[in-house]
């Protein structure tokens, strides 16, 4: 399957996250310093799109991905109770979204309404890793519109989060099967003295202050849980954080998920197997994914840079 780094100026990649998945898509387009849009089939409408601006999500317009803006409101102690019910009945009443309701009662300031923007889109993205059926398109190059709210999120803690909380074990197995018994050293390109997986100060400290080499097994000994270790040394891997000093023998993957537990969905997602017969042929006959480009010439080789989205002082995209 063609990587999404080497996209050409103008061309597009169509798969499926159970072919690529969200964590390794997101790592791709950020170490491909890419600018363009991300259309997910959650609907058969084209409503439930991302743009991404150099690489870094810049708005996230997920209508269809299930998670509510007044919830994330009453849970962080901004509205009571009641009034976020209020707000739901009110939105549910009138046909309008939550913020559409939000802002005409002036619940919210702009800051504070931005904030929870923010939340929310990181909250959708992360849903995202457990949706491995869901059907996607990126096409490089398309511009943000200019009255879509910014929602600016680093890819590289969305990773980590994601890897962390979803049931869909892809990413991770692939990684238990290659290197569950490696060992490696932190690469020049991790930014010391920051957290760029948004890790916490305890799994920071670990990983950062523990002398080579790294392993699995041995941030489980420092004291972090097993599946914190997992989703840190994975996160590092895909970001190309970690150089490999010993290649060890592989383990089996995990399941993918509890018998108990069945991996979610989002709520889009069943409208996803409801879309049309003839692009999801296409898909099939592609194996899985489709690439396509424009009659643009390649971009010229170059040094793939070092993952740029941990910077929290990334200054939003100028509007033009």
């Amino acid at each position: 399957m063609p990587k999404i780094e080497s996209i050409r100026p103008g061309g597009a990649l169509e798969a499926s996250f159970s072919a690529y998945p969200l964590a390794e898509l997101l790592i791709g387009i950020l170490r491909g310093n890419l600018t363009g849009r991300l259309d997910l089939f959650l609907h058969p409408e084209p409503r439930n799109l991302v743009y991404f601006k150099d690489g870094v999500p810049v708005s996230v317009q997920l209508p269809d991905a299930g998670v509510s803006l007044v919830k994330i409101l009453i849970d962080s102690g901004r509205v009571p109770h009641d009034t976020g019910l209020d707000l739901l009945r009110l939105a549910e009443a009138s046909g309008r979204t939550e913020e559409q309701v939000i802002q005409q009662h002036n619940v919210l300031s702009a800051g504070i309404l931005d904030d929870v923007r923010r939340r929310r889109a990181r909250a959708q993205l992360v849903r995202l890793f457990d949706t491995s059926q869901l059907d996607f398109r990126f096409e490089e190059g398309v511009p943000m519109p200019f009255d879509v709210p910014l929602t600016i999120l680093q890819p590289l803690p969305l990773v980590y989060e994601g890897l962390m909380k979803t049931q869909d074990r892809t990413v991770v197995n692939r990684f238990l099967e290659a290197h569950a018994r490696s060992t490696f050293e932190l690469a020049s390109n991790f930014p010391r003295g920051v957290d760029p997986f948004e890790w916490g100060a305890q799994v920071e400290r670990v990983v950062a202050q523990l002398p080579p080499p790294l392993s699995v097994a041995r941030l489980a000994q420092a004291g972090l849980p097993q599946e914190v270790a997992l989703a840190a040394m994975t996160s590092l891997h895909l970001a190309s954080m970690l150089e490999l000093k010993e290649q060890g023998p592989g383990v089996r993957p995990l399941p993918a998920a509890p018998a108990s537990s069945p991996a979610r969905k989002a709520p889009g997602e069943a409208a996803t197997a409801r879309r049309s017969p003839t692009r999801a042929a296409s898909t099939r006959r592609a194996g899985g994914s489709r690439s396509t480009a424009a009659a643009a010439p390649p971009r010229p080789p170059r040094a793939a840079p070092p993952p740029r989205g941990w910077s929290r002082s990334a200054p939003p995209p100028a509007r033009r």
